[in-house]
């Protein structure tokens, strides 16, 4: 296999594991208000530190002002957890710009590909 093909598959493969999203953390304290709390939607997946260190992996099924509710990773035990609680909430944001740019890079290098393999092939066919 073509040390270049390597190396793009390679780049490739390493830009899809970061550009699609980014890990947000969010601290929490007793005095933040709610509009300061991390903006969770239904199915979000979630890990929550509590107070006492101990991480909580969930899919969040709920939230209210005084609570995240969500359904444990291992178990699928549905737990609420009081934001009283909390520590840091992580959760995965997804990047619509950098996937797009992340696509277009991909359309890119494999056009630049394409091209170098026709090129190649046309100066074989064209010098016996």
């Amino acid at each position: 296999m073509n040390d270049g093909f390597k190396r793009t598959v390679l780049v490739l493969s390493c830009a899809c594991m970061t550009a699609c999203s980014s890990l947000q953390l969010t601290p929490i304290t007793m005095e933040m208000p709610e509009t300061q709390r991390p903006a969770l939607s239904v199915n979000d997946q979630v890990t929550v530190v509590l107070s006492s260190g101990e991480q909580l992996k969930l899919q969040v099924t709920a939230t209210d002002k005084d609570a995240l509710s969500g359904r444990l990773g291992a178990s699928g035990e549905v737990r609420r957890v009081p934001w009283s609680e909390m520590r840091q909430v992580e959760h995965r944001v997804s990047e619509p710009i950098k996937t797009t740019l992340l696509v277009l890079t991909i359309y890119v290098v494999l056009g630049v590909a394409l091209a170098n393999s026709v090129a190649r092939g046309l100066a074989k066919s064209l010098n016996p």
